[in-house]
């Protein structure tokens, strides 16, 4: 703490603070009796009192003026660095009589300006709206279900004591009966939440390697199938648009140069067209290798997407979107562009352009679990040859991630997932080679990690507070919020398919005839729809039997996927401005 007797003019007590006037004033309305623009009838001040409060992550700095007199209120001052993250107050503070010697006032005011500093420490660690220098975002225009402003606090104004602990479940790459039957019957089983539901998944599901068994066995299960892209990152040199490509991964050699968006469409025209899943039901993207970059955003906004879930997001000391553990972003919406560190992995891996928009698009932040700022990864947790800190015991480290989001903010716990990190490789020495068929077709046993996984369910399903859901629920819900105490009747998870309101997504109207929102949903019809683009391919013809692929293991996560990044950003230094 930095006391200081400093000189200067003026009425205003100057704080910054992530808090709002009307928090200020409640916190002490014996002290803080008027709020002020600065000017009107000054006097000449005979000197300030400073106070520097910092608690963690949180840093309060109050000024006080000392003077006999004090401006009327007036109108609240415009915030001149309205696109820092942080907010600001003018406040004035009367005195009656005559004032003794600055000093004096100084003591006396001591204790009461330490509290008030400390108070509004605590106020600023229950998060709220994200400002950044390039990021700000209206939420009087910007609202549910179509659109919601970035907030590092829960949505619809819910306390974190009083919303549900989400916890979401992902598996990455491709989707067939090996995977869905490892991870459904012998991890999973017959796992129910207080509700009934079951326990379900969201498979970011790759065409390569995928089967239609598998994806109709979860959607009917109440999983949900979200989309990777056809077989490669979706990243440079593919970022020209090619809408009649000669290519197709399936069949090697590879020929032609497929762009972005056509291997970002392919996958979800696969499952449509062949597998017979409706395209209302896959609606959300996770790009292999976390690649993000405009081509990729622009061909999920144009050809019908709800949700990205790639942009990798951790908490740091003064980070702008998420400074500590309790304070994490929420899922929000594109519509005032993107908050986050787009170039997190390095800008070879993803990059954002300035002023880039996507009405409508949501982005479900990709969490790192963490202890303190030290980062264990997003998917291969534990791996040290991906230079990821080790994990003595699996269980206990999962139990710890629930429980410290569970006493604080309640923002969602993500755990992804892929076959490799569930399973036990086959013994090599029993196949012909390596690339043997047979080591990749048998079945596997499930790996410690994949049984830390099974305990860690059940630990989760013991408290009354967790509830574990797909994140196209998870923005139903954003879109949607409802406390835990009327969360069940809400979730109905009896109703399978995506349920979230569809009115900004760019889908064929027959594809949104029958979608739960139009019918059984909150929002009860489509927004004004954004500007046409190219559009989505028509439901397809019923199910027929994909033809099964040369057997070849997925692609596994590569160093690029977990690559560590370097030291969090300094703690930038406040500054008292002079109104």
């Amino acid at each position: 703490m930095d006391n200081a007797a400093a000189l200067g003019q003026g009425p205003e007590a100057l704080l910054f603070g992530q808090v709002d006037v009307e928090s200020i004033e409640s916190l002490a309305p014996a002290m803080l009796l008027a709020v002020a623009a600065g000017g009107g009838n000054r006097s000449a001040a005979a000197g300030s009192f400073v106070v520097h409060e910092a608690s963690g992550a949180c840093e309060a700095v109050l000024e006080v003026p000392l003077h006999a007199r004090y401006p009327p209120p007036q109108q609240q001052p415009a915030a001149a660095g309205a696109a820092r993250p942080w907010w600001h107050a003018a406040l004035s503070v009367a005195v009656a009589g005559e004032l003794p010697r600055p000093l004096v006032v100084a003591r006396m005011l001591r204790s009461v300006l330490l509290l008030t500093a400390a108070a509004l420490c605590a106020v600023a660690s229950a998060g709220g709206p994200i400002v950044t220098e390039t990021y700000v975002c209206d939420p009087a225009t910007c609202k549910p279900p179509a659109c919601l402003c970035a907030s590092n606090a829960p949505p619809g104004g819910l306390k974190p004591s009083e919303i549900p602990q989400f916890v979401l479940i992902g598996h990455d790459n491709a989707l067939d009966m090996r995977p869905y039957s490892h991870m459904v019957k012998k991890i999973l089983g017959d796992k129910r939440q207080p509700n009934g539901c079951t326990v379900p998944v969201t498979w970011f599901a790759m065409r390569y390697h995928s089967d239609c068994e598998a994806g109709q066995a979860a959607l009917k299960r109440g999983d949900e199938v979200a989309m990777q892209a056809n077989r490669f990152p979706p990243t440079d040199p593919f970022n020209v648009t090619d809408d009649n490509p000669n290519y197709d991964s399936r069949v090697p050699p590879l020929t032609g140069k497929p762009s972005v968006e056509r291997e970002i469409t392919m996958s979800r025209e696969w499952w449509n067209k062949k597998c017979g899943l409706p395209l209302k039901d896959m609606v959300g993207f996770r790009a292999q290798e976390f690649i993000n970059n405009p081509p990729v955003r622009t061909a999920l906004d144009k050809n019908g997407w709800l949700y990205d879930s790639t942009l990798i997001e951790r908490w740091y000391t003064n980070s702008p979107t998420s400074p500590t553990v309790n304070e994490l972003l929420w899922p929000y919406t594109m519509d005032a562009g993107i908050p986050q560190e787009c170039g997190f992995m390095g800008p070879e891996i993803g990059k954002c352009a300035p002023g880039e928009k996507h009405p409508g698009l949501w982005e479900v932040p990709l969490y790192q679990l963490q202890k303190g700022e030290e980062l264990f990864g997003v998917a291969s947790y534990g791996d040290t040859k991906l230079g990821i800190p080790p994990i003595p015991d699996m269980l206990e480290f999962f139990k710890d991630q629930l429980d410290v989001k569970l006493a604080g903010g309640r923002a969602p716990l993500e755990i992804n997932t892929f076959y490799e990190f569930l399973s036990v490789s086959p013994n090599r020495k029993e196949c012909a080679t390596e690339e043997d068929p047979f080591c990749f077709q048998i079945e596997r046993e499930v790996s410690a990690n994949g049984k830390a996984l099974d305990a860690f369910i059940d630990y989760a399903l013991a408290k009354p507070e967790v509830r574990f859901v797909t994140y196209s629920d998870l923005i139903r819900w954003m879109q949607d919020p409802v406390p835990l105490s009327q969360f069940d009747d809400w979730q109905q998870c009896n109703v399978t398919g995506v349920k979230a309101d569809l009115s900004a997504v760019d889908l064929p109207a027959a594809e949104k005839e029958g979608a739960f929102y139009r019918t059984q949903g909150a929002g009860g019809g489509d927004a004004t729809p954004k500007p046409a683009g190219t559009p989505s391919p028509a439901p397809g013809p019923s199910p027929e039997p994909a033809p099964e692929p040369a057997p070849e293991p997925a692609p596994e996560p590569t160093a690029a996927d977990e690559a560590m990044p370097g030291a969090p950003a300094p703690r930038p230094v406040l500054r008292r401005l002079k109104m």
